[in-house]
């Protein structure tokens, strides 16, 4: 056994000597993932990983998860609820090579903190055959309500990608809602449309493309994004 193993070893057995006091907390996280675990704030911790979390500019929504060096690791994107909000997993740090275990890097949401809009739009029936001219067409669907994150965009990019002029308001948007992400929805397709006020001005959104995230565990922690306009009615 060479030096960095034997070091290793009697750091892991300090680990396990104390893991009632490191590892205070125990649950299952949303994949079926049991362990235990603590979770630091990165403004009260020490260590490089908590250094450079401080350095974001989402640094209070930041946190540090240890886990028991015995358990299994979540997954990315696993969330559990966690104190007055859901706590997910973004990724893990680099494994140490004294304790060979990595650090999860973690993302509290506070619902509070974030507003959405319920969007409502009309749906689809089944296909019926008019019985007197023998023309098939959509019978009335159900009105199809979700909830849904916007936020105004003047990124050139997504304009273009849209094609929005002056008088169009380009939207970024998050389907669900904040601590409960949804992916794209069932029933709603390019071009589906609802009504939407915005600043007190009644108009009419249009869905118009995927956006998708570069880190495909940021549409896990916040759910699927879009673009979608916006023009005044």
């Amino acid at each position: 056994m060479g030096r960095v193993e034997r070091i290793r070893e009697r750091v892991q057995g300090r680990l396990r000597a104390r893991a009632d006091i490191l590892y205070r907390d125990s649950t299952t996280w949303s994949d079926g993932t049991t362990c235990q675990f603590s979770v630091l704030d990165p403004s009260r911790a020490d260590g490089t990983l908590a250094r450079s979390l401080r350095q974001r500019p989402d640094a209070p929504d930041m946190r540090v998860l240890e886990i028991h060096p015995d358990h299994p690791r979540p997954a990315p994107g696993s969330h559990i609820p966690w104190e007055h909000g859901v706590l997910f997993i973004e990724r893990y740090a680099q494994e140490s090579a004294f304790t060979a275990t990595a650090p999860g890097v973690c993302r509290f949401v506070d619902p509070a903190r974030t507003r959405h809009d319920l969007l409502t739009f009309a749906t689809s029936g089944p296909l019926v055959e008019d019985p007197r001219t023998g023309n098939v067409s959509p019978s009335p669907g159900v009105p199809l309500t979700l909830p849904a994150r916007l936020e105004a965009t003047t990124d050139p990019q997504a304009r273009d990608a849209v094609g929005a002029d002056t008088a169009t308001v380009v939207l970024f948007g998050r389907w669900g809602k904040a601590g409960e992400p949804q992916p794209w929805p069932d029933g709603v397709r390019w071009g589906s449309t609802c009504p939407l006020t915005l600043q007190g001005q009644p108009g009419t959104l249009t869905v118009r493309l995927a956006w998708p995230d570069a880190d495909p565990v940021q549409s896990l922690i916040h759910g699927e994004p879009f673009l979608a306009t916006w023009r005044s009615t």
